[in-house]
């Protein structure tokens, strides 16, 4: 039920939004604001180099670079190279935004690199900008931010050239030149808003982020304005969870609606895919006329997992921040939309090794003792979080907070983009998580997939309904199979008569019983959980060394393998065991408790997909692990869409 003490649970319509002063964050008011006659258009550049034109050298290549800690989608030209990115687009007061960067594997060889950038017509050439790169007098290899205007006198057919040379030593086998997230803005009239027929739905998945870390679920730190914000006109579930704590099957279930055990992906092997015969949510709004839109970070959340069905449009940077990912989403979302848009964003910012960009700070210490910080550092599992940086547990909080706040930030952007081009008010707008993350919880581990206890399992869930229309606060029990039952009811789309999934609402307007429990699996370990209200059950996993148990060495032994009951009426963090959970079960809800002990079903999903070199390393850079468990070969190259 929603809240009966919430200020907000009788809240309607766009009016909530005047509570609070809104941030204006980021990318959105570079340009043109307060002209109501005028909107900004983005200009993807990594798009255009699909249909590039090579004048000289070699094809540009799309990529993601990680220059100290800061991964970022690119074009990268190995000088000498000209190559065409098509004509500058059409509006004023345009400008080129982008980085320049070598990348670091060749920054100690590099002799430098020349860029430029100019504008190419039958009559001559005008340069817009022109730098030089010189490993040999800079201290790192680090991101430099550059914006150049076009002027509003070149003509509109102008084609826009990207070029690199050697330094001035000419070692051209070292030197790697990269243009990172390239977009061009302009000013444009704004174009008459269509009437459609259905709201946008805009679902964002910020991956491993705990709800307990947000201002909206009572965190005392300032991590998440934005998103706070955005709760006060939405719907917020208090009691949401994931049916996995990892990525693929958890996410699987977000896309089709149901249980694991049900969509095979990822549910009896961990790089089982998304079967070809069950239906996504993107394949529902897509056969109802939306324009289906998704942009990921890639690893797990690969097109090869099967997630990418049902998307027009699936564009895949692995491990690329937001900030550096919204241009193109920009650039997706159309001034002007003449049919409903399904968007789907995911990142991986809050994901360790958290915070790389930040620079945590190494001293701070707090939690295990310092012996204890030690062993839990030399953890094979933990080497992908980069522990060394931290003296103990609060700067690995600090670290994870601050992946939070640069989302928060970053999804200011995005809504004040939605704002800008008349989005947001008609959206279904819906943010969530796949799955929680272990803080040292119990003095088990940091990380994921391997508990079932709530910091794993637990999800935010903010549904802000078109207009604001409803707002409120719900403790009932939802789970991310709730969420595709949602949608359709919202957009109007027909739903299948197979879904595990109970929508919400109308468990809200009591028009469907509320949910006593929901339950969920362990891939890596063969457990389960179910879990109600005031009670939660865990089970006893595989036995270590079987088919079913991937746990990685270091982590088996840390666990409370036995199975587990908890009263969470008394002991809501799970501290204590009260009994063993088949018995307890058995007595308790009755007939379900037979899948809560039964051995696990193998091969719902079919066979394993066979893991290539490139994916293998960014499930490494991921902390994921190889179907053998060994931890892949060394980051290469990162993923390109």
């Amino acid at each position: 039920m929603l809240d009966s003490t919430s200020a907000s649970e009788t809240s309607s319509g766009p009016g909530v939004r005047d509570r609070s002063t809104r941030l204006v964050l980021g990318l959105a008011c570079l340009l043109g604001c307060g002209d109501s006659g005028k909107v900004l258009e983005y200009t993807d550049l990594l798009r255009r180099a699909e249909q590039q034109e090579v004048l000289e050298g070699a094809r540009l290549q799309t990529f993601t670079w990680n220059l100290s800690g800061d991964h970022r989608p690119l074009l990268f030209q190995h000088p000498p190279s000209r190559v065409a990115l098509g004509p500058r687009p059409a509006g004023e007061d345009c400008r080129i935004h982008f980085s320049l960067g070598i990348n670091s594997p060749a920054w100690s060889q590099s002799d430098g690199v020349d860029f430029r950038i100019a504008l190419e017509t039958a009559t001559g050439v005008q340069v817009l900008f022109e730098e030089s790169l010189d490993p040999r007098t800079s201290p790192a290899a680090e991101w430099r931010e550059r914006t150049v205007p076009i002027p509003d006198s070149s003509p509109p057919g102008a084609r826009l050239v990207f070029e690199t040379r050697p330094g001035a030593a000419g070692n051209r086998d070292s030197d790697h030149a990269g243009w990172a997230s390239p977009h061009i803005v302009c000013r444009v009239p704004r174009p008459a808003s269509p009437e459609l027929r259905a709201p946008h739905v805009i679902l964002v998945s910020i991956d491993t982020l705990r709800p307990d870390h947000l201002g909206a679920y009572g965190y005392e730190r300032d991590t998440s304005p934005v998103l706070d914000e955005l709760a006060l006109e939405s719907l917020v579930f208090e009691n949401a969870f994931s049916p996995s704590p990892w990525t693929l099957p958890a996410h699987a279930s977000l896309f089709t609606g149901l249980y694991p055990e049900e969509h095979g992906a990822g549910h009896a092997a961990p790089f089982v895919p998304l079967g070809a015969g069950v239906a996504t949510l993107a394949e529902h709004l897509r056969a109802a006329g939306y324009r289906t839109i998704a942009f990921s970070a890639g690893g797990v959340m690969s097109r090869s997992n099967g997630l990418a069905r049902g998307f027009e449009r699936w564009t895949e940077w692995t491990k690329a921040n937001l900030r550096s990912v919204l241009p193109g989403v920009f650039a997706e979302l159309e001034t002007r939309a003449d049919r409903p848009v399904f968007l789907f964003l995911h990142t991986y910012d809050v994901h360790g090794p958290y915070a790389e960009w930040e620079r945590p700070d190494a001293e701070a210490a707090a939690g295990p003792d310092e012996a204890e910080w030690r062993r839990i550092r030399g953890i094979r599992y933990h080497d992908y979080l980069l522990l060394d940086r931290f003296g103990g547990l609060d700067g690995v909080v600090a670290a994870y907070d601050a992946g939070i706040r640069s989302v928060d930030a970053q999804l200011g952007s995005l809504f004040e983009r939605l704002r800008e081009i008349g989005m947001y008010d008609p959206a279904l707008i819906i943010v969530t998580s796949d799955h929680g993350e272990s803080l040292y919880e119990r003095g088990l581990y940091i990380g994921h997939s391997y508990s079932l206890h709530d910091e794993e399992i637990g999800v935010p869930l903010i549904v802000r309904l078109p207009e604001a229309s409803r707002a409120g606060r719900s403790r009932d029990l939802v789970s991310l199979v709730d969420v595709v039952p949602l949608v359709l009811h919202v957009t109007g789309a027909p739903a299948p008569e197979n879904l595990s999934g109970v929508d919400p609402l109308r468990i809200l307007d009591r028009t469907a019983p509320a949910r006593s429990s929901l339950r969920g699996e362990a891939t890596h370990t063969g457990a389960r959980y179910w879990r109600a209200l005031e009670r939660k059950w865990i089970t006893t996993p595989h036995p270590r060394g079987s088919r079913w148990s991937r746990v990685p060495g270091g982590l088996w032994d840390r666990f409370e393998w036995d199975g587990r009951t908890y009263d969470l009426s008394r002991d809501p963090g799970e501290k204590e065991s009260i009994g063993d959970p088949e018995a307890l079960a058995d007595a308790a809800i009755g007939p379900s408790a037979a899948w809560l002990h039964s051995d696990r079903i193998p091969g719902v999903g079919g066979e394993e997909t066979p893991i290539g070199v490139e994916q293998a390393e960014q499930l490494r850079a991921l902390g994921y692990f190889d179907p053998e468990g060994r931890t892949p070969p060394g980051e290469r190259r990162e993923g390109a869409r």
